[in-house]
C-alpha cells in the first residue's frame, strides 16, 4: 500500500483564503516532482507535481497545482492561453485545486491500469 498525505481542505479553509491554501499546500507535502494521484477516489490518474502557483489564465482566486500526468488523460501541454507553467506532451497536463491532489508513494501504473508488480 503506497503511504499518503491527504489534502482534504473543503471543511478547513475558508472560500478566497489563499493564504491558509498556500499554509495547508506546505503542511500536506505537495513539493515540486513529488508524485501524487487526483482525487476523488473515482479518478484514478496519477503523475508528478510539476507547478504550483497562480494562474492568472485560469479564473479562480488562489494557487493551482501542475501535474504531469503517466498517461494522456489531460487537458493540456503545461501551459495555458500561450504561457507555460510546465513542459509536457499534449494531453499529459492537468491544472487542479489543492483539495483534488494527494501525495505520497504512487507507482506509475502499467498498461492494465494497476500498480502490482508481477
Amino acid at each position: 500500500m503506497a503511504s499518503r498525505r491527504r489534502t482534504l481542505f473543503r471543511n478547513v479553509i475558508p472560500t478566497g483564503s489563499a493564504l491558509n491554501v498556500r499554509q495547508l499546500i506546505q503542511r500536506t507535502g505537495i513539493t515540486l516532482h513529488s508524485r501524487a494521484r487526483l482525487l476523488p477516489d473515482s479518478d484514478s490518474r496519477r503523475g508528478t507535481v510539476q507547478f504550483i502557483g497562480d494562474i492568472p489564465e485560469i479564473p479562480g482566486f488562489g494557487p493551482w497545482i501542475g501535474i504531469g500526468l503517466d498517461e494522456p488523460t489531460g487537458k493540456n501541454d503545461g501551459s495555458i492561453k500561450g504561457a507555460r507553467y510546465f513542459q509536457c506532451a499534449t494531453n499529459y497536463g492537468v491544472f487542479v485545486r489543492p483539495e483534488r491532489v494527494e501525495v505520497g508513494d504512487f507507482p506509475v501504473l502499467n498498461e492494465l491500469g494497476s500498480d502490482e508488480e508481477f
